[in-house]
């Protein structure tokens, strides 16, 4: 799960920087996608901890930025 989450963290650092070099902001939705996975695989490791608060907040914050990603799609 660690390795899952290194991944995806790296790929959404990448995107965030490329926009934040660049100024082009078109592949800020793909940056949202991968932070709401991000979420998902960190909310999934609390719920392994027993710690269901946190697991449920990152839940929640996936559900949001998911939310946010696809709309960012279907806009643009």
């Amino acid at each position: 799960m660690k390795i899952i989450r290194y991944i995806v963290s790296l790929t959404a650092l990448t995107f965030a920087s490329y926009g934040l070099i660049t100024g082009d902001y078109t592949y800020n939705h793909i940056m949202m996608l991968f932070l709401s996975l991000l979420m998902l695989t960190m909310g999934l490791e609390e719920f392994e901890r027993n710690n269901k608060g946190t697991g449920f907040l990152l839940l929640g914050t996936f559900l949001f930025t998911g939310y946010v990603s696809i709309q960012g799609f279907l806009i643009s």
